[in-house]
């Protein structure tokens, strides 16, 4: 979806929204998927200073509703981590990195592609932190899954193999000094 689109549907999801919210009981898992989905869409139109409420609001419907260990829970925690480590704010979004991690394994078991999805993530966040070898193992674990179940020549799998190449050699290179 460009950006345009992505415009263009804010009004729609808004005007979803309001009408779900009038029929619908309150904490409806219905009006948590249009919550994540106007969320997702201000994001990509460019505009998501309000996406962090929007997820945080539509985690504590799905997890009323459906429980904490549930797939759209997982998601959630997912879009919600990955916002807060797009902003730089890394010390918060590790957590809900970390909790989205337990979740998807717990949803999905430990070798999905969901779950390599979300520790590829971490690592990445990890990374960014300057905790180079917590990134490098949890790259690694990411890599092995999404080869097993995504092949080698998937791009995800390539992301990953070329973030872990670039960890072992901050591995190698602080190792020689």
């Amino acid at each position: 979806m460009s950006q345009g689109d992505a415009q263009g549907s804010v009004p729609l999801l808004r005007q979803a929204l309001a009408i779900k919210e009038k029929v619908l009981k309150p904490g409806d898992p219905q009006i948590a998927v249009t919550l994540v989905n106007l969320a997702l869409t201000l994001q990509q139109a460019g505009t998501s200073e309000e996406c962090d409420s929007l997820l945080r609001r539509a985690l504590l419907f799905y997890e009323h509703s459906l429980g904490s260990d549930n797939r759209a829970v997982g998601s959630t925690l997912f879009h919600l981590a990955a916002l807060l480590h797009k902003r730089g704010r890394f010390a918060e979004a590790e957590p809900i990195y970390r909790r989205a991690l337990v979740v998807t394994e717990k949803v999905w078991g430990p070798d999905h592609a969901e779950t390599a999805s979300t520790m590829g993530m971490l690592a990445k966040l990890l990374q960014a932190t300057g905790n180079f070898n917590g990134a490098q193992l949890l790259m690694s674990r990411a890599f092995n899954i999404a080869a097993k179940t995504l092949g080698e020549n998937h791009p995800t799998t390539i992301d990953m193999k070329i973030t872990l190449n670039g960890l072992m050699m901050k591995g190698l290179s602080a190792n020689v000094n």
